[in-house]
């Protein structure tokens, strides 16, 4: 679970641990890193949270990086990268949880396992998941792949949780995106941004911020 503030205001995300030069990486949604010009500031990290516990410590961000159409708020490039400084107990992050390898350019149709700390099960308190095949490409007409949707509820909290899938019986999981939106008129769809080159170059860039 992911902790921020702007201004005086305090904020919720979902992240996901991933593999990076630095093992020191998680990505997250766009608008959890930098939304309407404004920097997420104060940011921790608390892998497995729940109700309060944190099995693994804390982790504070050190550096954060968006691919640039983000910085136009492009849905289609949601999703950003935060380094983090060493934990509460002096080690890495990718060393104490582990890591989820990254894939891009990938065939949608898969099954994909989405994770997240949704409000609306759980308050946002406890870990929650969904699994959903492919569905539909979101249709707003953005420049970039268009983002992924899949049957899923869950809702504010839930941003950044990543999406993952096997790309055969034990080769996987991969993350292939991360919880971004969902459209009022559809609940019951879920979108996430599709994975291209950008995430490998963005996840190398934060690691040596």
């Amino acid at each position: 679970k992911l902790f921020f503030t702007r201004g005086k205001r305090r904020y919720v995300c979902s992240a996901v641990v991933v593999q990076s030069p630095s093992d020191d990486v998680v990505l997250t949604a766009g608008h959890c890193v930098r939304y309407r010009g404004r920097w997420s500031r104060r940011v921790l990290f608390v892998p497995a949270y729940r109700r309060g516990a944190r099995p693994f410590g804390l982790f504070r961000g050190a550096a954060a990086a968006v691919p640039r159409p983000w910085l136009a708020q492009n849905p289609n490039y949601d999703y950003g990268a935060i380094r983090l400084r060493r934990g509460s107990r002096g080690r890495r992050v990718g060393a104490v949880t582990g890591e989820v390898g990254v894939s891009w350019n990938y065939p949608r149709d898969q099954l994909y396992r989405i994770i997240g700390y949704p409000v609306n099960y759980g308050g946002g308190e406890r870990m929650w998941g969904c699994s959903s095949r492919f569905r539909r490409r979101d249709g707003r007409r953005f420049a970039g792949p268009a983002s992924l949707g899949v049957a899923c509820r869950m809702r504010k909290g839930s941003s950044g949780g990543g999406w993952t899938y096997d790309r055969a019986p034990g080769n996987g999981p991969f993350v292939a995106s991360v919880t971004s939106h969902y459209h009022p008129r559809d609940p019951g769809l879920l979108f996430g941004p599709y994975f291209d080159r950008r995430v490998p170059e963005l996840i190398r860039y934060a690691s040596r911020r």
